[in-house]
Formats: structure tokens, sequence, C-alpha cells
């Protein structure tokens, strides 16, 4: 693998790994990312991020991001903070509200103080269908949760929702 300059970040429980892909080439397999995922021989991280140039006239930065096992993922709000005060550490953009652009979403970052950044989010989606959830159970009567009941174990309850990718 080719050398690739980053920064490590962590949010919230979150840890990244933050490339910029404006300066540097960091096209890489799903196989080179979860290595470098790894945590007793890589770099360790939850997600990949990467700096890119934007598709869209109203963004300010392209947010693609990588899970640990090398697939994309379409949002996350920990990992946007995070890619916010990258770009602001090193000067890539002066503003201090960014609009960035990922293959789900679009979404506003706002710099606070040098070290405290806010993510407005889309709306969020709790239509099945939209999320995409495919339920094999029953759902609450009004449809806000479901139940999953692992092998030998209790009956769990959730809610499940969009908010550029799936939660539960």
């Amino acid at each position: 693998m080719k050398p690739l300059r980053f920064t490590k970040m962590q949010g919230i429980g979150n840890d990244f790994m933050i490339v910029d892909g404006l300066t540097q080439d960091v096209s890489m397999s799903p196989s080179q990312i979860s290595q470098l995922a790894s945590r007793t021989t890589g770099v360790g991280f939850d997600q990949l991020l990467v700096v890119e140039a934007p598709t869209h006239p109203s963004a300010d930065f392209f947010y693609r991001i990588y899970n640990a096992d090398g697939t994309a993922a379409g949002q996350c709000g920990n990992g946007a903070r995070c890619f916010a005060k990258y770009v602001y550490d090193k000067r890539l953009n002066p503003k201090r509200s960014l609009t960035l652009q990922t293959e789900t979403s679009r979404l506003t970052t706002k710099r606070l103080s040098a070290n405290e950044f806010k993510v407005s989010l889309e709306a969020p989606q709790f239509d099945p269908e939209i999320i995409p959830f495919k339920p094999t159970g029953q759902s609450h009567p009004d449809g806000s949760k479901w139940a999953f009941e692992p092998p030998g174990q209790a009956s769990v309850q959730f809610g499940v929702c969009n908010v550029g990718n799936p939660h539960a």
C-alpha cells in the first residue's frame, strides 16, 4: 500500500481515520480499508472519512464514509463533526458553516469554537420502507417499535430510523 497522510480523531466514542482526497490519491479496495481499520495490525478505526471535492454546486465538500469492513456508509453525525474540525484545522476552507454532501444526504456543520462543532442533519425517516428495514416480526400497534427475539433470550424491543444511514 502506498504511503498515506492521515489524521486520527474521535467523537463521542467513535474513532475515525480522516484523509484528504483533494491532495492525495486515496483510492482503496474494501480489503485495504479493512486492513487499515484493524486495531491490532492497522491504524484502527470505526470509519474512514475522505475529504473530496463536491459534485453539487451548493456543497463545500463531498464527505465520503467507509465502515471498518470497507463498505460504504451513507452518513455519520459524529464523523461529520470530526470532518468539519479536520477541514478547519487543515485550513481547507475558512467558512464557519460548511455544507457537506454525502452519498445519501446533505448536512450543515457549524464551527462554534476551535474544538466545538455542531451538525444539522436532515429530518429522520421512520418509515420502514424508506429506511430500508424489512421486519420479520410484529410491530407495536403504533408502528414505532419492533420486537426481536434472540434464540434462548428474552425479546428485545427497538425502534428504527434513518438519519442518512439506518439506526435501530
